[in-house]
């Protein structure tokens, strides 16, 4: 073809044109792969960090904790987010005119994000904060239609199980109570609203209360999940820990997704973890009939090197929510000073009416100096009496 083709202009054209895309668009890939590599090395440490959270979530072990747990992952998923690692890719819009060599490289980018797209799409469903977070779009639409439903019949008993089921495991303890007492109006009976009340009286201090209440429901009820829960973290409470693991266990067979088997799965962790730690000293702490308790009052037990007042104690516990008979353990994370826990030791107890251990009042209930007692001593008696 000579230049006096008149073909052969247009043709030189279009080919610089092509050569020319091809340049464009090889530069505007290089500037996006470097662009791409450096978010992904953000995102990269993003999803580590965030991946870190996994284990901590399913060994929270309160409510408090695990909800401070999901509002870290929260903010991760922001980044994330702010990163565009959840962003669908836009196809690019082709013009008329573009030369089929460009369309071609175009419609390579396009598939390759599509591909990326859905590869991306996928690992996000697949992964667990991801889950977490649908879950709790779900929950708080559960809750919006329950407070709905409630406005209009204030006792409807569905309601009020949805509404008392998710302050329970917010630690709302008002909030709960006042769903309770309402449902007692409609139904006094209702095995639910009766789970939740003996989970209140574990709240309080009252776990003995909280067996008599629930254990009839799970005999009732034996795949209901929320009572096997309520149940074993009653006994946990009271130290009956091969009791305790029963229940927990059964609360994750019966329902492994749910939030009250992602919590039991956290204290079995930690009732196994406690067994393999050695108790130097344990007990029962016990209270008259004819004494009264300080309203504010809070129980500590001390454990003390030597028979003499004064100085730092061996070990200590603090009960800021108590019921008697109330049991008691220490090991060396009760050791406010560290060191070995000697082979004879002796031990007091006391109610502080104002929960201050270093102030004293006539309303405190307390004990001698009881003991001595030898290292790992289980069967320690403590008889409190009035100041």
């Amino acid at each position: 073809m000579s230049l006096n083709d008149p073909m052969a202009l247009p043709l030189a054209i279009t080919a610089l044109a092509a050569v020319a895309a091809f340049f464009v668009i090889r530069g505007l890939a290089d500037e996006r792969d470097e662009q791409k590599k450096t978010r992904n090395d953000q995102i990269d440490a993003l999803l580590a960090e965030k991946k870190a959270l996994k284990p901590l979530l399913d060994k929270a072990a309160t409510p408090e904790e695990r909800q401070e747990l999901l509002e870290k992952g929260r903010s991760l998923l922001a980044e994330l987010d702010a990163l565009g690692h959840t962003r669908t890719t836009a196809s690019p819009k082709g013009s008329k005119g573009v030369w089929a060599f460009t369309l071609l490289i175009s419609a390579l980018f396009i598939w390759g994000s599509i591909k990326l797209v859905q590869q991306e799409s996928k690992e996000r469903m697949d992964d667990a904060e991801t889950t977490a977070r649908l879950e709790h779009r779900k929950i708080q639409k559960e809750l919006e239609q329950a407070q709905e439903i409630l406005e209009e019949n204030p006792s409807d008993i569905n309601a009020l199980v949805v509404l008392t089921r998710r302050a329970l495991l917010d630690g709302d303890l008002p909030t709960a109570m006042n769903y309770v007492m309402r449902s007692e109006e409609s139904d006094p009976d209702h095995p639910k609203m009766t789970v939740y009340s003996g989970g209140m009286a574990v709240m309080v201090g009252m776990a003995d209360r909280a067996v008599e209440r629930i254990l009839p429901v799970v005999e009732s009820h034996p795949k209901d999940h929320e009572a096997h829960w309520w149940l074993g973290v009653a006994y946990a409470s009271m130290k009956r820990f091969d009791e305790a693991l029963i229940h927990l266990a059964k609360t994750d067979t019966l329902a492994s997704e749910s939030q009250e088997a992602a919590f039991a799965r956290g204290m079995i962790a930690e009732i196994e973890a406690a067994r393999d730690v050695e108790v130097h000293a344990s007990g029962v702490v016990t209270l008259p009939e004819s004494s009264s308790v300080p309203e504010r009052g809070i129980l500590f037990v001390a454990a003390l090197r030597a028979p003499v007042d004064g100085g730092p104690p061996l070990a200590a516990v603090r009960f800021p929510q108590f019921s008697f008979p109330m049991k008691f353990s220490m090991s060396a994370a009760n050791m406010p000073m560290g060191g070995e826990w000697p082979e004879e030791f002796w031990i007091r107890a006391r109610i502080d009416a104002d929960g201050d251990p270093m102030t004293k009042s006539e309303d405190d209930l307390k004990t001698a100096i009881l003991g001595p007692f030898s290292r790992g001593d289980s069967s320690i008696e403590i008889a409190l009496s009035p100041e």
